[in-house]
């Protein structure tokens, strides 16, 4: 059911937003362009170009990390992680910090709804929780024959479980007279890799069964429709049959048959 974030740990150096970043740049840019300044006024500027391109180097590095953990001490120099989803849930060992935070792979799901787009990760461990949304529509027809054509059902109810039936995802839904019952904002996938997701039919209406089992519904398309069948029910009726001139005489013998007129035409 759940969404799959898959991606490899990383490193990278830097502070805060790109803004932060770009200022601390541009800072560095100045005090080199003074250091170059002086550098070509010397006397000695031909004689120790070597020296000075590692000083140079040097001087780069100690100033962007000062820099950094002067103006942006929280950050520092933070950690990006790609943290795997399965099943609903992952984890991961994080550096102490504020994280912006995307969905970068979720099949069946619309990744710019991730919420929230944040995280701060504290000294101890916490759980963070998300949500994301899809644009899928299923929509489920309940009738005689399990395809469509068939006789509708004209009421009933229907709820999204997981593959067992234990464990029930969000609302229940109505079957209406026509025997359809709307799941909107679903996740779904392709032909060649539809998303998978489990429901169960909890009522019918009087003249109908209920389909028994969890059923499964592999949705490959935004927009898609299912067939669900629900049998006529079958009640005992009992019958007698006596002699029409003999009141009360019992037939000893007999068959009758019942054809059902709906269905002969």
């Amino acid at each position: 059911m759940g969404a799959k974030i898959t991606g490899v740990k990383c490193k990278s150096f830097s502070f805060g937003t790109q803004k932060q970043q770009n200022f601390i740049l541009s800072t560095i840019l100045q005090k080199l362009a003074l250091y170059y300044y002086i550098f070509t006024k010397s006397v000695f500027a031909f004689i120790f170009v070597d020296v000075f391109m590692w000083l140079l180097t040097f001087v780069i590095i100690k100033e962007y990390y000062a820099l950094g953990k002067k103006n942006y001490p929280i950050g520092g120099f933070m950690a990006n992680y790609n943290v795997t989803i399965i099943n609903g849930s992952g984890s991961q060992t994080m550096e102490a910090g504020d994280y912006s935070v995307s969905a970068i792979y979720a099949p069946g799901y619309d990744m710019s709804s991730l919420s929230p787009t944040s995280y701060t990760a504290s000294s101890t461990s916490e759980t963070g929780a998300f949500t994301i949304g899809a644009t899928g529509t299923l929509t489920i027809i309940f009738n005689e024959t399990g395809a469509q054509g068939g006789t509708p059902i004209t009421s009933g109810s229907v709820v999204m479980t997981d593959s067992t039936g234990a464990t029930q995802y969000g609302p229940i839904i109505d079957i209406d007279s026509n025997g359809t019952a709307t799941f909107n904002n679903v996740p779904f996938g392709s032909e060649q890799s539809a998303y998978t997701l489990y429901f169960k039919q909890l009522t019918s209406d009087e003249n109908h069964n209920i389909y028994q089992n969890v059923f499964a519904v592999g949705i490959g398309d935004q927009t898609q429709t299912e067939y669900i069948l629900n049998t006529l029910k079958s009640v005992l009726q009992n019958f007698t049959l006596t002699d029409a001139n003999y009141t009360g005489l019992p037939v000893y013998n007999a068959v009758l048959q019942f054809e059902n007129d709906e269905i002969e035409g």
